[in-house]
């Protein structure tokens, strides 16, 4: 179907005034939201339309959210704590706004993270004597870090986590008190950390998808030199198959660097990975990938 103008503002109207699309209405929206965002300028006439229409959702929703940035900046702790939780808006007239983001194959992909994260380090050896060390980058909120320690107290892992914003900090460092004798956390900048020692895992799921090319190659190099000789890197970052994109850079105005398991493959190669360590895998959506990396 084409969109005009008037079906468009009509849909949204109707949806806006309904509280938010049923169920059955989500693969409408998503046809409607894919057709604007794919204009080949990318200047389609109803961008605006599309926020304009919306705007009465945005105090208090997940859309509103992802689109307000109250932190400045896109993809915050505190969002991705959100879709962890699939956390509603305490507005019932709003709620079904919220039940579709939380539909989307991009917010399922992130609360999959959480559980690729922990078959990666339950993947490693380690022993009691000789512990896994670990490092998070981007490591945001840190309930995934917590949520695998209260799932084995008794993993001899140790892991440091590094964040530039000082909010996201402090509630990690909350959330993980429990687990202070083996989570460590920091607020720096990752181009300017230091670590002291070397490690047997590094992993960032969801800040290289925020880097160009150029940074990604100078990040992934330096978390590369802080490995042990049998370490490896793990990268997340969103497919270019990523369904949900149309909607996140409408309307939410959350804009990543998608790419294919071919692009990253190459840019590890150019970082100076190894070719025999560098593969790619998938969480089940297929929305996020996972870049495994170990230096040449």
């Amino acid at each position: 179907m084409h969109w005009t103008n008037d079906q468009l503002r009509g849909l949204l109207k109707r949806l806006v005034a309904d509280g938010g699309p049923s169920p059955d209405e989500y693969v409408v929206l998503q046809s409607a939201l894919q057709e604007i965002w794919s204009a080949t300028d990318h200047q389609h006439p109803l961008r605006d339309a599309i926020i304009n229409e919306l705007a009465p959702t945005f105090a208090g929703t997940m859309q509103g959210f992802a689109y307000r940035k109250p932190r400045g900046y896109a993809g915050d702790f505190e969002m991705i704590e959100r879709i962890y939780e699939q956390w509603q808006s305490p507005r019932e007239e709003l709620r079904r706004w919220d039940h579709f983001f939380h539909a989307q194959a991009a917010a399922r992909a992130v609360r999959n993270r959480k559980g690729y994260f922990h078959r990666v380090l339950d993947s490693a050896e380690y022993s009691e004597t000789q512990p896994l060390t670990v490092l998070n980058v981007g490591s945001g909120p840190c309930s995934d870090v917590r949520e695998y320690f209260q799932g084995k107290r008794d993993a001899s892992v140790v892991i440091d986590c590094v964040d530039v914003d000082a909010a996201a900090v402090a509630y990690a460092k909350s959330l993980c008190r429990e687990f202070e004798d083996r989570v460590t956390i920091h607020q720096c900048n990752t181009f300017r950390f230091r670590p002291t020692r070397t490690y047997d895992l590094i992993w960032s799921g969801g800040m290289f998808d925020y880097f160009d090319a150029r940074l990604f190659v100078v990040a992934l190099r330096r978390l590369m030199s802080w490995l042990t000789d049998s370490g490896r890197v793990v990268i997340g970052n969103f497919s270019d198959h990523n369904a949900t994109r149309p909607y996140m850079e409408l309307v939410g105005q959350w804009f990543l660097h998608h790419r294919s398991a071919e692009e990253l493959e190459e840019l590890a190669l150019r970082a100076g990975a190894a070719a025999s360590s560098v593969r790619v895998e998938a969480e089940v959506e297929g929305v996020n990938l996972f870049l495994h990396a170990s230096p040449a």
